[in-house]
């Protein structure tokens, strides 16, 4: 079963909006900063220009499908349980999970792009000095 969900929470200093996506048992998080409280009209506009094409989610993760038992249930129960959501504020452990893997993997393809930059300039740097004790040698 597909679906998504969009919570927004107050994150000191900054509101925030998270979209967790469920699609064919692969589970994707996208996180979104409001900077402001945002009210209905502002996250409708962002959602409808952005959503899905200009979203950034992160690598799909399999995950049981937890939220998907909201089908079976009755109806009231689902209405009370959506009340309490409400009431709490932040996100999912499995979307702070997934958005954490996420921040991890990126974090070291950039510290190896880094590292291999750094070498390639270590190398070039190296042949220019040998190629100028070279030309010394050869006195010009």
């Amino acid at each position: 079963m597909d679906y998504s969900f969009f919570t927004v929470y107050y994150e000191n200093p900054y509101w925030v909006g998270i979209i967790e996506n469920m699609v064919g048992g692969s589970y994707s998080v996208a996180r979104i900063v409001f900077g402001s409280e945002p009210n209905d009209a502002e996250i409708v506009e962002y959602l409808s220009k952005n959503y899905p094409h200009n979203v950034r989610f992160t690598n799909p993760v399999d995950g049981s499908d937890e939220r998907a038992k909201l089908q079976t249930i009755n109806p009231k129960r689902r209405q009370r349980e959506a009340a309490k959501q409400l009431s709490q504020t932040g996100t999912s452990t499995k979307a702070q999970e997934a958005m954490q893997s996420s921040y991890k993997q990126c974090k070291q393809e950039k510290h190896q792009e880094k590292r291999q930059l750094r070498e390639e300039e270590a190398k070039q740097k190296y042949l220019q000095y040998v190629e100028k004790k070279k030309q010394k040698k050869r006195g010009r």
